[in-house]
Formats: C-alpha cells, sequence, structure tokens
C-alpha cells in the first residue's frame, strides 16, 4: 500500500508536525509507503488496473486507488436564499444566519469561537451532533453562544489520536511522555490558557488525558507547564 501526498507532510490541515511524524512512523512501521512532496498529474485506466503517472515522470500501477481532494461547504441554497456566505453558511455566536429567522449548523457552518477570537468550520461529526441541539434551542429563544470545545479522534490500527481544542502554529507546546503508551502534546496561548491538546498512543491512555484536558480548554485554565510535562502529575489534578 502506498500513499502520495501533495503537502510536505501528513494531515497539514488536521494535526501539528509533532503528531504528524508520530502518524506517519505508525503507518510505515505497518508497511504502508508513504510519498509527501508528491504530484499526480493523473490517473489512466490499462488493462482493468490504474496507471499512476506522477509530475517527476514516474508511474505507479495500483489496484485500488483512493483518491482524496478535500471537501467544499454546500452553500448553493443558502446563497439562493440571500445568505450571507463566507467559507461556509455564515452565522454568529447563536449560529442565526445573516436573516435571523433562519439558523444553520454542521459542516457547512462558519461561525465565531470566544475561545479562539476567529471564525472557524469544523468538518468533525460532534460538532454537527451538538450545533443541532444548540440551533434547537435558540429557534426557542434561548439565545445562547455555541462555545463548545472541538474534539476530534481517529483510529490507526491499535492506537488512537485524539484531539481537543484547535492547534495553531502561535501556540506554546508543551509535550509529555507516556512512555509506549503514548505521547501528549499541550499549547498554550500567550496569556498561558491552555488552548488545545493532542495525544497519539492507545486509547486507555490517551483518552481520559485528552478529556481533561478539554475540560480545562473549555474553564479557560492555564495550567503550570511544567505540570503538564511532568508525567508523574496527574492531569485530572490540575482542573482545580
Amino acid at each position: 500500500m502506498s500513499v502520495l501526498e501533495a503537502g510536505t507532510r501528513l494531515l497539514t490541515r488536521a494535526v501539528p508536525a509533532c503528531i504528524s511524524e508520530l502518524i506517519r512512523g505508525k503507518n510505515e512501521r505497518s508497511g504502508v509507503r508513504i510519498e509527501t512532496s508528491t504530484i499526480v498529474e493523473r490517473i489512466d485506466a490499462k488493462a482493468g488496473r490504474s496507471e499512476i503517472v506522477l509530475a517527476d515522470g514516474r508511474v505507479l500501477i495500483a489496484d485500488l486507488v483512493v483518491v482524496g481532494i478535500g471537501a467544499v461547504p454546500n452553500t448553493e441554497l443558502a446563497g439562493a436564499a440571500g445568505l450571507a456566505i463566507d467559507n461556509g453558511i455564515v452565522v454568529d455566536e447563536t449560529l442565526a444566519t445573516s436573516d435571523p429567522d433562519i439558523f444553520a449548523a454542521g459542516d457547512c457552518c462558519s461561525f465565531p469561537h470566544r475561545l479562539y477570537g476567529e471564525r472557524v468550520r469544523l468538518e468533525v461529526w460532534r460538532n454537527a451532533q451538538r450545533q443541532g441541539p444548540a440551533v434547537a434551542g435558540n429557534m426557542l429563544g434561548a439565545t445562547q453562544p455555541y462555545e463548545d470545545v472541538p474534539w476530534f479522534w481517529s483510529d490507526q490500527y491499535d492506537e488512537t489520536l485524539q484531539i481537543a481544542g484547535l492547534c495553531r502554529e502561535q501556540d506554546v507546546p508543551v509535550a509529555r511522555s507516556l512512555g509506549t503508551k503514548g505521547r501528549l502534546f499541550f499549547y498554550l496561548a500567550a496569556d498561558g490558557r491552555l488552548i488545545s491538546a493532542c495525544g497519539f498512543g492507545s486509547l486507555s491512555a490517551i483518552a481520559k488525558e485528552i478529556r481533561f484536558a478539554e475540560i480545562m480548554i473549555g474553564r479557560r485554565l492555564a495550567p503550570d507547564t511544567e505540570a503538564l510535562a511532568d508525567p508523574t502529575i496527574s492531569i485530572r489534578s490540575l482542573l482545580i
């Protein structure tokens, strides 16, 4: 099996470089050949197989090709209705569109997130799952800002990737080693607040730590960096 990636590393939009390298290593140890900075010129059908022609002139032969080219939010109906569009259907903190009688939720929804001070659009199932009830409540008059901490997961063979919050280049990273069970990375904003956390390793070790980090992010806590890095100190104890 081969993976051809146009970017300089795997999962550029989804995870920080440190996690990207862990995922690459896991896949390569499992027999996957990975090429980054690789451009596919075209794919030709030949004798029941696929010829993958690369920009550097090489030709690879495959029995099955899976192509991932990204996603575009479906905003055609909203645009036709005259709603504001900007990388998705533009909504306010309550998920109301530019027409106060129309709300939007899910992957197509671009909303301002108070934790990050920026507008985001999240293509993850839990966001869609939670925005639905939030929209219903606000349509009934609750007028509550949507402030759920973003959360994402992916199983990689016998290990798991989990991310709470948005990992950004400008935030300060703090690493915590769990030994053979995995690694965690925490990201702090300039004011010391925990802004995101990600981990890769065994589910039993990663899931609970990311859950506690998610709570800290939501509470806008600024934990001690040495405590975050020390695996002998419980993440849960930092919630106080």
